[in-house]
């Protein structure tokens, strides 16, 4: 299947509405259990995987002329989980009323992928 196609960047719309909506659930039912305790976090981070469903419609659309190959968009999507699962695991930890040193790793491994995955995209020749 090349990247191009059409289909590819449907799966991955659909992909990405699901990941939106589950964590969008999952987040509000956790937080109606925490007994009045909210957190930012947690509220908040539905927009990364709402961030590749973005992405995805504007590649399904070429809305974008020079579209990413596969190493590009595996990279940005590890980014977007490793965001998320960081995002959601700062939100566990602030409901339940405790900090940790660690959780700087989440967001520091996630804009580095990010970033990575910028670079492979930018660097990309234009034959995909």
């Amino acid at each position: 299947m090349s990247i191009l196609d059409n289909d590819y960047f449907y799966k991955k719309s659909k992909l990405y509405l699901v990941m939106t909506i589950f964590v969008i659930l999952f987040s509000t039912i956790y937080e109606s259990f925490s007994h009045g305790v909210y957190s930012k976090y947690m509220i908040l981070v539905f927009i990364f995987p709402l961030i590749g469903l973005i992405l995805s419609i504007t590649y399904k659309n070429k809305f974008i002329k020079r579209f990413p190959n596969k190493i590009s968009t595996n990279i940005f999507d590890a980014s977007l989980a490793t965001l998320t699962a960081g995002g959601l695991l700062q939100g566990f930890l602030e409901i339940y009323g405790t900090t940790n040193k660690l959780i700087i790793i989440y967001p520091a491994v996630g804009l580095s992928l990010l970033l990575i995955s910028i670079i492979v995209y930018t660097n990309q020749d234009n034959q995909c």
